[in-house]
């Protein structure tokens, strides 16, 4: 698939991911900063899985820089709903919901496009 078609309505200029001061996305006209976010469990997820860009992220792993001092009693349900609407968020710069952050074998996996 061809980079513009992934990226729809969003045209083809880049996405770019500011990790460094104030975590942002930004994409054509769009920003979204900190608030956007799903609290400060998403930016942490979001800030974690995005350094490791492309690796799998162990489920226990995430919610350990998550939760640093104590996790929830149903973490993992927690944890589904940091990364669901994590999910949705990153939906609104044009990412697919479904295929931005991907669940794999008890990890995490961020799939950001090319050139981000």
């Amino acid at each position: 698939m061809a980079l513009g078609a992934a990226w729809g309505k969003f045209g083809t200029l880049g996405l770019r991911v500011y990790l460094v001061g104030h975590l942002a996305i930004e994409r054509d006209e769009v920003l979204l900063g900190e608030r956007d976010f799903p609290g400060r469990q998403g930016r942490l997820a979001f800030a974690y899985l995005a350094t490791r860009r492309g690796a799998a992220t162990p489920r226990e792993e995430l919610a350990a820089i998550m939760w640093p001092d104590a996790q929830p009693r149903s973490r993992d349900t927690a944890l589904c709903a940091v990364i669901s609407n994590l999910r949705t968020v990153l939906g609104t710069v044009g990412l697919s919901s479904a295929g931005v952050i991907v669940g794999v074998s008890g990890c995490y996996r961020i799939q950001l496009p090319q050139g981000s």
